[in-house]
């Protein structure tokens, strides 16, 4: 049963069904999937509109992850669901997990994300972190929208994990009005610039 695989020639989540799902998700588009899905992992690749996501990972033995893989292009939110915003969502992520247990973690991630609307970036994100046995350490995770940036590092064990950063705000008003439309409500009454 180790070696089974599945071949996904094509898999189909209709607007409905997605509905009949998940009610509150009111996706405009169908999304289709295909690949290979065993017990040791899989390696998918999703289309919607012009939505395209690469998923694969593999798993040697339970709770282990050997390999994870995820990448997303040409993302628009507007496109996939209902009153979503004219946005381009772009994201690559890369990881393994050796060991979940907290004392002796083991494992790495390092990824980066990007959200433009037209020709305004309205948020990017990149992180690179790694544990061995149990040690974790962050190498940098960054963090910006208009107006602001966000800069941490850090590391340490379970039980004793400590960071340092650094915020910059170039124009706060303007990270008001980033913050409000991520979180659809107002914008706070912020404005100037500091570290």
């Amino acid at each position: 049963l180790e070696d089974a695989q599945a071949e996904v020639t094509r898999l189909l989540l209709s607007p409905r069904l997605a509905r009949a799902l998940a009610p509150d998700v009111k996706l405009k588009l169908p999304v289709t999937a295909k690949g290979t899905v065993s017990p040791r992992g899989f390696a998918l690749e999703l289309e919607a509109g012009r939505a395209r996501v690469s998923a694969r990972a593999s798993f040697p033995e339970a709770g282990l992850l050997e390999q994870v893989e995820l990448e997303a292009t040409g993302v628009d939110l507007s496109e996939l669901f209902e009153g979503g915003r004219p946005s381009q969502l772009s994201a690559e992520l890369k990881g393994k997990l050796n060991d979940a247990r907290l004392e002796s973690l083991d494992g790495a991630l390092s990824g980066q994300a990007r959200w433009h609307e037209g020709d305004r970036q309205l948020a990017a994100a990149t992180v690179r972190a790694g544990a061995e046995r149990g040690q974790v350490t962050l190498e940098v995770l960054e963090v910006t929208v208009p107006g602001a940036s966000l800069k941490a590092k850090g590391g340490g064990r379970a039980d004793n994990v400590t960071l340092t950063g650094a915020f910059e705000a170039t124009d706060l008003k303007a990270a008001a009005r980033a913050l409000a439309e991520f979180t659809g409500g107002e914008a706070l009454p912020f404005g100037g610039s500091g570290r």
